[in-house]
């Protein structure tokens, strides 16, 4: 559940980068019961999470450190709210002086910006010193370990 955005680069000889980009939102929306039959033969109720996956592919073409802008992931969301007093809050004609209504509207959209760098010298005293804090050996002895347990598993 969140954010997830797979880029995959390739780079011609003329310093254009072809990128094949997929965002993906993924949010909880709700829970069901799960239709596990041994945990109902046990009397074990458990909830499993509803989730709602958004996710656009897209090919982007980019001249080497121009900026590139993807949108499209847009969500309309709607909250209809209403109170009253019982009974005459739904009397035909004069029931809306007894309700209130407290409705909220949302859209959302999720825009990326995207710069990619086409590296003419690979060392680290020209191009690339601006990035070396964030190569692994540099990092903090916490955020190592993370890093290491990200690529073990496979992320």
């Amino acid at each position: 559940v969140g954010f997830v955005m797979s880029v995959t680069p390739q780079i011609n000889g003329e310093d254009i980068v072809t990128l094949n980009v997929r965002p993906t939102i993924s949010r909880v929306t709700g829970y069901v019961k799960d239709p596990n039959p041994t945990l109902a033969e046990n009397e074990v109720e458990s909830l499993v999470p509803l989730i709602q996956v958004r996710e656009l592919d897209s090919i982007l073409r980019v001249r080497s450190g121009q900026v590139a802008v993807l949108g499209g992931l847009i969500q309309d969301a709607a909250d209809l709210n209403s109170q009253g007093l019982p009974m005459l809050s739904t009397l035909p004609g004069v029931g809306e002086a007894f309700a209130l209504r407290n409705d909220k509207i949302r859209k959302t959209e999720l825009v990326v910006f995207l710069r990619p760098r086409v590296v003419q010298l690979p060392s680290l005293q020209h191009e690339l010193s601006d990035y070396q804090r964030y190569l692994p050996q540099n990092l903090p002895v916490t955020e190592r370990k993370n890093l290491r347990s990200l690529m073990e598993k496979g992320t």
